[in-house]
């Protein structure tokens, strides 16, 4: 439907950064007459003195007075009785959003939300008559089949590596290694767990990769599915925001005091296991700031908590990877403990579908779990393969900048993902349930034994002949005395940016890499025609195959001076990014030495007083310092503009090229 855009909308967050955060999402739908509350109660005092929106959305957990508190007190004014009300809420469990509806909401969102996932819930609270599907009613279930016959299995899940079996089955079944007889596959990626979980409840999914409390919660009120498999165990980490020099010093428990710690969802083993940590340095985490909280819990979308952590407000952040490694990497962030180090194999995203898939088609099931186990097992043995099919499935766009170096760095992590042993243990997921219930005031009032099905997995088990490991870890009661130990673990992380396979050459005796993936072709020395008005360091041009290169002297450009040419000496062709076109450029080195690849563990970074952006950072291998340098910054500012003013054969539409 059609919405005045210009209408006034009440923005009520306690969390700044959040708040403006949602402003960001309701000024990408159109909307700009926005006015702020930091809590319920000066969003009461702005209405009483005579603020009239026309839509108010609203946080949950609030200090002074909450979203419910305020809901309800809307809708005991005369005046503002009809206001339209959305509570966008960090607190997704099913029993807050029963009781909102019985108060008279409008629409409820969980954060974090997206601009179409708050479009909808607009959409739906405008409408007359036409309200959200109550969360008491769950919409059935239709089987789809294909052409063919076989059921078609719709798949959600998001963007990290716990779901990284789904991916490899969904190439290995493009690829024909593996080929359903009785299913088709296809993926759903969706940007935060909202969308996967509200599909599934509605049966616009037959199933999910899913947050293991969510899909308890779901269960718990109605929404017909079944475990099946357990999707991974361990997966996650938990990082600081990297302190700045006036907090280098402070014990951890002072640095995160007063802090915000960002979760995936209410509803995690994220959750529970911040919370057990936190609460073990001595500090008091909560979802608000009231009831002598000290640490606040906020809930944001994985793929945003790199950005979120260089808040100077922010803490740090507990997640699937690899967005923790990708954070460090960046130097946004330090490596606290990997959750397999505190909970040793405990489950997190499990497999869900829904009954009535189950029950119309058993043997699809039956392979689907299969065909998972499977990939579950490649994905251990063959990490470096499965990073490279996992890169193409959750970044296929490039927008998270993941590569295959910082995902096969997460899969061989000795506490990270473990994909080979998925088999469903009920206790496990009981552990979870008891302490959400016992220390956080969770409850997940859930039949386990109705809740997993373990008839695939006991099947797929047996006919691979292997006896399924059912043992149930504990939850180590001080993770802190191990943080002290992951310094070499994290310092490794921190330079996974510039891991990789590198071209290493010679410039005055000493040794220089380059990034393979730049390299186009090394050819001898040979004669060149000089470019007038060029830099000094522009020595002149070729002719490669029609193509007209232009020619770097790197001992010009690297102030080294004039150097004489030898047998030995050669020009490396690389790919150069100028504005918006790609041309080749031929650098002149003495010599070429080798190609070999680059490890996080061997990476230096560059001290602080070195402030060339050419120089990228430093390894040491065989006993030989190298300077690892930046294709793209090599040309620097003046390089870039004099490329920009002329074209060359073969890179600009095949034109004759300008010199």
């Amino acid at each position: 439907m059609d919405i005045d855009r210009s209408i006034k909308i009440m923005v009520v967050e306690d969390s700044k950064s959040t708040r403006k955060m949602e402003i960001r999402v309701i000024g990408a739908l159109g909307f700009t007459n926005v006015v702020e509350a930091g809590d319920g109660q000066e969003a009461m005092n702005m209405l009483e003195a005579g603020e009239r929106p026309d839509m108010i959305i609203s946080d949950w957990n609030m200090p002074e007075k909450n979203g419910y508190e305020l809901l309800v007190w809307v809708r005991a004014q005369p005046e503002l009785k009809d206001t339209v009300f959305i509570i966008a809420t960090g607190r997704g469990e099913k029993g807050n959003t029963i009781m909102a509806e019985e108060a008279g909401v409008s629409g409820m969102i969980t954060k974090p939300f997206s601009p179409p996932e708050l479009n909808e819930v607009i959409e739906q609270a405008f409408s007359q008559g036409d309200g959200p599907t109550s969360a008491a009613e769950h919409p059935p279930f239709v089987v789809k089949r294909a052409p063919d016959g076989k059921a078609v299995f719709d798949i959600g899940h998001i963007q990290i590596t716990d779901h990284i079996i789904l991916g490899v089955l969904k190439n290995f079944i493009a690829e024909g290694k593996l080929r359903p007889k009785h299913f088709t596959l296809n993926t759903c990626c969706e940007t935060s767990w909202n969308p996967v979980l509200q599909k599934l409840e509605r049966g616009e999914m037959g199933g999910a990769f899913i947050l293991a409390p969510i899909a308890m919660d779901l269960f718990q009120f109605g929404t017909p599915i079944q475990l099946v498999l357990f999707a991974h165990k361990n997966g996650s980490i938990c990082v600081r925001r990297n302190p700045s020099e006036a907090e280098s010093g402070q014990p951890l428990k002072d640095f995160l005091q007063g802090k915000t710690f960002y979760i995936p969802h209410s509803l995690s083993i994220h959750h529970m296991l911040a919370h057990k940590f936190l609460t073990q340095l001595g500090l008091k985490p909560g979802m608000t700031r009231d009831n002598g909280n000290d640490v606040l819990f906020e809930v944001a979308a994985p793929v945003l908590m790199p950005e979120f952590v260089a808040d100077p407000g922010a803490g740090g952040f507990i997640v699937a990877e690899p967005l923790g490694t990708k954070a460090i990497s960046a130097g946004a962030a330090k490596l606290l403990f990997l959750t397999g180090s505190m909970w040793q194999k405990h489950p997190c995203c499990v497999v869900v579908l829904r009954r009535e898939l189950i029950e119309a088609c058993p043997e699809a099931v039956e392979e689907f779990v299969s065909m998972l186990l499977e990939c579950g097992r490649f994905v251990e043995q063959r990490p470096d393969l499965a990073a490279f099919i996992g890169v193409e499935f959750l970044d296929p766009q490039g927008k998270l900048g993941l590569n295959p170096a910082i995902l096969n760095n997460v899969l061989m992590e000795k506490a990270g993902i473990k994909t080979a042993e998925l088999y469903p243990v009920a206790s496990s997921l009981a552990t979870i349930r008891d302490y959400m219930a016992q220390q956080m005031g969770i409850n997940l009032q859930v039949d386990l034994q109705k809740f997993v099905n373990t008839t695939f997995a006991d099947k797929a088990y047996a006919a691979m002949g292997i006896k399924p490991n059912t043992q149930v870890n504990t939850v180590i009661e001080d993770v802190s005395s191990r943080i002290a130990n992951l310094g070499e673990e994290g310092a490794g992380k921190s330079n996974l940016q510039f891991e990789g396979r590198y071209l290493f050459f010679v410039l005055e005796g000493q040794e220089y890499g380059i990034h393979i993936m730049y390299v186009r072709e090394i050819i001898k020395m040979r004669q060149l025609r000089t470019l007038p008005e060029s830099p000094d360091y522009f020595k002149g041009v070729i002719d490669l195959r029609n193509k007209v290169i232009p020619i770097i002297d790197l001992h010009y450009k690297m102030n080294m001076g004039a150097a004489a040419y030898t047998s030995s000496t050669c020009i490396i062709v690389v790919e150069q990014r100028v504005g918006e076109r790609t041309v080749e450029v031929g650098f002149i080195v003495d010599s070429v030495s080798e190609v070999s690849d680059v490890h996080g563990n061997e990476i230096e970074s560059k001290p602080g007083m070195i402030a060339s952006q050419a120089i990228l950072a430093y390894t040491k291998s065989g006993g030989k310092l190298r300077t690892l340098l930046s294709v793209s910054q090599m040309l620097g500012e003046q390089g870039q503009a004099f490329l920009r003013g002329r074209s060359f054969q073969g890179q600009t539409n095949g034109q004759p090229a300008a010199v």
